[in-house]
């Protein structure tokens, strides 16, 4: 009988195993797809890889800052319109400047510096650059925030600055 024990086990053992596998492959295969989409500039690809509204609320809010640096009037709308402008799938590949090479990749994956679980359905990838955070969601991982370096903040910052200054003058 002390035989039957384990091989009974057997099975369940190679479901957990399957899964924890599945768990482990599919946010690096999430990864690969959108490597792809940008090294192919295929915009379709990103915009159901990418959540928009929360990647574009999320650069909202660093836009912000710390304590809100942008005057109080028509502050909040400047980044708004400044996201929504730049945070689509063709200004990310414009911005990006990638072209698709014979045998090359956009490097995405090759840039990848570290990847932490930020929850069991939340993971952080760090490019150096820049930081995605991508979410399973309704059965699919997919990118739902992005932490811009501090140096591209500040002249995002800048700009609306300039560009709500230029407007209240124009009035």
């Amino acid at each position: 009988m002390a035989v039957k024990a384990p091989l009974a086990a057997a099975p369940v053992v190679a479901a957990v195993g399957l899964l924890a596998a599945t768990y482990v492959a599919y946010p690096c295969l999430t990864l690969y797809r959108l490597d792809c989409a940008v090294a192919r500039r295929d915009t379709a690809a990103l915009r159901s890889l990418v959540d928009w509204p929360r990647v574009r609320h999320g650069i909202e809010t660093d836009l912000a800052g710390p304590r809100d640096e942008l005057a109080p009037f028509g502050a909040a709308f400047m980044r708004k319109v400044a996201v929504n402008s730049s945070g689509t799938p063709e200004s990310v590949l414009t911005a990006l400047n990638t072209t698709p090479e014979r045998g090359a990749s956009s490097g995405m994956s090759g840039r990848l510096r570290g990847a932490w679980l930020d929850g069991p359905a939340q993971i952080v990838l760090d490019f150096g650059t820049i930081r995605l955070r991508m979410e399973l969601r309704r059965g699919s991982w997919e990118v739902t925030r992005a932490w811009l370096p501090p140096d591209t903040l500040a002249r995002a910052r800048t700009e609306v600055r300039e560009d709500q200054l230029s407007s209240s003058v124009s009035q």
